[in-house]
């Protein structure tokens, strides 16, 4: 139980700076509302080349009933942008890939984050080992203590008050690590 209390004291010493968080959410928001936009002008343009289509198509049509051209070479026209036709409305058809879900689960986790120490507690075993795994690369284990970490990316570069090992004690892989 000592190694555990002490891997909770860690979580204490990491915090995740105000700054890091809200440009966190402002860099998601920037991300989701850029991605909207761009499947609204995609739609946009699908739709003006299937406007543009129907254009064609109808020329052939006022060419087919003047004579004009050849009707075995009218008919192969319009078979073409049939085709054109039939991949534009399946590209309409298809929904753009929503990540509103995505960003909500971001902004859960920047939340749950602003205080990993009360997160720790609130876990099961398994579920403390899991954010160990995601958090850290390596702890650094000395008798009952623990002595130093090493943090992943992207913690690594907005944790605050980092905490250095005094004592680097032996290296543990994280994965490793099992709460008793």
């Amino acid at each position: 139980m000592q190694i555990e209390d002490a891997v909770e004291r860690i979580y204490g010493a990491v915090r995740f700076s105000r700054q890091f968080i809200e440009q966190t959410r402002t860099h998601v928001a920037a991300a989701l509302s850029n991605h909207q936009r761009s499947a609204r002008l995609l739609k946009q343009q699908l739709q003006s080349e299937v406007q543009a289509l129907d254009v064609k198509e109808n020329n052939l049509l006022d060419l087919a009933a003047d004579g004009s051209l050849p009707q075995a070479k009218i008919k192969e026209r319009l078979r073409g942008i049939e085709r054109q036709r039939h991949h534009l409305s399946e590209r309409l058809g298809e929904e753009a890939e929503d990540f509103t879900d995505d960003a909500r689960l971001i902004e859960l986790s920047l939340t749950l984050l602003e205080d990993p120490q009360a997160l720790y507690r609130r876990c099961d075993d398994d579920q403390k080992r899991l954010l160990n795994q995601a958090i850290f690369h390596r702890l650094y284990l000395d008798e009952d203590d623990v002595t130093g970490h090493e943090l992943r990316q992207p913690f690594a570069g907005p944790a605050r008050r980092p905490y250095r090992p005094n004592h680097p004690g032996r290296p543990v892989a994280v994965s490793t690590l099992k709460p008793p």
